[in-house]
């Protein structure tokens, strides 16, 4: 199965591709579900980066190549030795408006200026390469560059600048490797990819046994390639992972999510008796019960010292009703959040409680089942350590498709035993 051998594809370079809905960056951001879940954290040694506009619902988890450019030349400016010559001044304005501003492009010109000035007194620059200030452009304080084989255009755009700034540091590092490479580089939307991003992937992509994932559509030429290559070609990928439309079920979103943890089946049963927690179902008689099942989860969840918990319903009247349930329980807290599934967004939770998962709330009807799917699966992949599922009636095809071994369906007896001590904890005003 494709979707399977691109999430364990480890080693070299592969190209995931299909037109636009069939699930290519949902696969790159399960890939990072999936290695949170194994190391127990985002590993440092992984980036994750959009060539396209990075948007809010489906590429929460990257950063799009200008903004890593700008994290890029902030942490040089920071890192490097050379920056021991700066003057005191100079230092305490760059580490304050890092710390301030968490690197906002445009209050960040500043150190976009000071990597500028690195590289012109002290790095060295390639040849035919010069780096010039401009105090009338747009941003005060805002590096520009001439590039001599370009004199026809003048000033090169902002991005291009920031890019070529990269690919110069980049150069520059490379007898004392002054600059970072990674082990897992994804990129999404590769097909609008210019010469200058894969100049930065081919410098970034030096660890030894680098694994470099493309997302594209494999159909499309770059127009950034004078001849036209073929996409596989421009990009030197060893594999093809080709992805195709299901309009009836959005299957690829169904099959990605059913290796939620990257698990199989023994590593399901090796965790399960170390005590770690799969996704939990719990099937409730009536909805009375199972909004008080969901206050026992946020209970649980809350317990945790700083960690936070989302309740995620269908509808606005479904988030009111158990706000009132969360009050009626004392569990208001700003660790908790009360949305619906489709205003989930990017934030993830460390603990994710979906209610009511049910067939006919999950499709709510045949014209929009394709929508909901997506929906449901990106409210799950919110949740970084704890996922339970609620759910009255028959349950949602959307979950019940997936492999039941990666799920632990909680008991009628167990869920009694629950529901009695959150009583007590009602009955005593505990908070």
């Amino acid at each position: 199965m494709e979707i399977c051998s691109a999430l364990d594809f480890e080693g070299g370079r592969a190209l995931i591709s299909g037109i636009a809905g069939t699930g290519k960056t949902e696969i790159l951001r399960q890939r990072l579900l999936i290695m949170r879940e194994k190391c127990g954290f985002e590993p440092v040694n992984s980036l994750n980066l959009s060539i396209g506009r990075v948007d809010e619902g489906e590429s929460g988890d990257f950063l799009s190549f200008v903004d890593f450019c700008h994290r890029f030349l902030s942490d040089y400016a920071l890192l490097s030795p050379s920056v021991s010559r700066l003057n005191e001044c100079d230092k305490l304005e760059i580490i304050s408006r890092l710390s301030r501003l968490e690197y906002r492009p445009e209050e960040i010109r500043a150190i976009t200026d000071c990597a500028c000035m690195i590289r012109e007194k002290e790095l060295g620059l390639p040849e035919g390469l010069q780096v010039h200030r401009h105090a009338n452009l747009r941003y005060r304080g805002l590096a520009s560059s001439y590039i001599n084989h370009k004199k026809d255009k003048d000033l090169v755009d902002d991005d291009d600048l920031l890019m070529e700034t990269c690919v110069a540091l980049l150069r520059a590092g490379e007898g004392d490797r002054a600059y970072p490479t990674y082990d897992r580089i994804y990129v999404d939307d590769v097909q609008d990819a210019s010469a200058l991003h894969l100049a930065i992937i081919e410098k970034l992509a030096t660890a030894e046994g680098a694994t470099v994932l493309f997302a594209g559509d494999e159909g499309q030429r770059l127009s950034s390639d004078a001849d036209k290559r073929p996409l596989i070609e421009v990009l030197g990928v060893d594999k093809v992972f080709e992805l195709t439309h299901n309009r009836r079920s959005s299957p690829s979103l169904a099959q990605m999510l059913s290796a939620y943890r990257g698990l199989s089946q023994e590593e399901s049963s090796v965790m399960s008796e170390g005590g770690a927690e799969l996704p939990i179902l719990a099937a409730t008689p009536s909805e009375e019960v199972q909004e008080s099942m969901v206050a026992v989860f946020v209970r649980q969840s809350l317990v945790i010292s700083d960690h936070t918990v989302a309740v995620l319903a269908r509808t606005d009247g479904e988030v009111r009703r158990l706000a009132q349930v969360m009050e009626r329980h004392h569990l208001l807290s700003d660790r908790l959040t009360l949305s619906t599934v489709r205003e989930a967004g990017r934030q993830d939770y460390d603990h994710v409680v979906v209610y009511n998962v049910a067939d006919g709330v999950y499709p709510y009807g045949p014209t929009s089942a394709e929508m909901d799917a997506r929906e449901l699966y990106v409210a799950m992949s919110r949740a970084k350590q704890g996922l339970v599922l609620t759910y009255t009636g028959e349950l949602s095809p959307f979950v019940s498709m997936l492999d039941p071994r990666l799920f632990y369906s909680m008991g009628q007896a167990q869920m009694n035993k629950l529901l009695r001590m959150e009583a007590m904890f009602v009955k005593f005003g505990s908070k």
